[in-house]
């Protein structure tokens, strides 16, 4: 396509100096839950809504890094007493002192109150007055700012929330920054922030925006609304690229996650130049990845890997099941006999999962990147090695 040879060529002849880092002020992280309420919503596609928060108490908001999310808890409406407790992507710049979340409808068949789930609802019924509690940001996905390497962000549907901040910060800060997004969508109806980031490649030159349309609609403008009739994939990359040296983000569903890390490791990217975020259950399996947590009153050690067919007790429910699927999440078994256990972002990076491993020991499908107490687990991320009790 002699517009993908154009974007190569212009990226080959740019020159890429240091980015100009701006540092701005930023209030303290605060501890534990602060109330918050919704100031403002705006519908971005059929399937997805924005929304911005503002804390009750006036008082300033953290500043957050490119690429963090926030966890967020509110009140689970019908019977259930238990509250929501989810993490989302800060899809913006703090506009005054508000956090901009993106939020897009998934249906989900495990813990459906009335019909809806968090996303369902917050689609469907939240209100502008409406409140819930957040946590301070967090996150390790950031953008890297002390490299003036090049980067690509690599994004399928509503994986696009923490790759808009990055080019926030990157186009505020005023950085000549290279920066290459390819974003997978079906079609224009499912183009979250499309006007918005064909503005900030209006105001950045150094941005060039790759969009693959998977299943356009007969409306749809070729090299208009998209440029690539097709699936975001790594050759695609080499016809983009005029080389590999580029820092790698992406943010998708397991299977977009899991396809690009291995192709673009088969293509030479070494591992430190990727990186990922992981919300529900989307995760990427690496072989050096999988630790084991705190063992206590362990039976006698295996070889490492999960024990199929192990014998998962549920202490405070009274609930015994044999996990025959050594795949299957602690959570994930716990939702199948109705067992509760708090979650939020599924992917081990939050902590709201956080059980108490009264025997046994158990093994981790990735990496967890939030802080584990001793003698507790996460459920999201945890499967038996072995017979295993836990407080739940």
């Amino acid at each position: 396509d002699s517009g993908l040879r154009q974007r190569r060529s212009d990226l080959t002849s740019r020159d890429n100096p240091e980015p100009s880092l701006v540092t701005g002020s930023q209030a303290s992280p605060w501890l534990g839950w602060r109330k918050f309420r919704v100031a403002r919503m705006q519908r971005e596609t059929d399937m997805a809504t924005s929304v911005w928060i503002e804390p009750v108490d006036g008082r300033p908001v953290t500043n957050f890094l490119a690429g963090q999310f926030l966890t967020i808890r509110l009140p689970a409406p019908g019977s259930r007493n238990k509250p929501w407790t989810r993490c989302y992507s800060l899809s913006g710049s703090i506009a005054g002192n508000q956090y901009q979340l993106t939020i897009k409808r998934v249906a989900r068949k495990e813990k459906q109150v009335a019909g809806n789930s968090v996303s369902e609802w917050v689609n469907s019924e939240m209100m502008v007055g409406d409140l819930l509690e957040a946590k301070s940001p967090a996150g390790d996905f950031v953008l890297d700012e002390s490299s003036g390497s090049p980067v690509v962000l690599l994004a399928a549907g509503v994986g696009i929330t923490p790759m808009a901040a990055m080019i926030d910060r990157i186009v505020a800060t005023d950085s000549r920054r290279q920066i290459v997004l390819v974003y997978g969508n079906r079609n224009r109806a499912d183009h979250v922030f499309r006007e918005r980031l064909a503005e900030a490649a209006e105001r950045h030159n150094q941005l060039m925006i790759v969009n693959c349309y998977s299943a356009p609609a007969a409306t749809d403008v070729p090299g208009v609304d998209y440029q690539v009739a097709g699936r975001v994939s790594v050759d695609l990359l080499k016809q983009i690229l005029p080389n590999r040296k580029f820092q790698f983000y992406m943010c998708g569903p397991a299977g977009f996650m899991q396809t690009l890390h291995d192709d673009l490791t088969r293509w030479g990217v070494p591992e430190s130049r990727i990186r990922y975020e992981a919300f529900g259950p989307a995760s990427i399996a690496r072989p050096d990845t999988k630790t084991s947590s705190t063992t206590l009153n362990a039976t006698t050690p295996n070889d490492g890997e999960p024990v199929a067919g192990s014998a998962v007790m549920f202490s405070s429910s009274n609930v015994t099941a044999n996990l025959t699927d050594q795949e299957r999440s602690i959570l994930e078994l716990a939702e199948s006999m109705s067992v509760e256990i708090s979650s939020g972002c599924r992917a081990g990076n939050c902590g709201s999962c956080a059980v108490r491993l009264l025997q046994g020991k158990v093994a981790y499908k990735t990496q967890p990147a939030a802080e584990v107490e001793p003698g507790y687990c996460l459920a999201c991320i945890a499967v038996a090695d072995g017979p295993v009790e836990l407080e739940a």
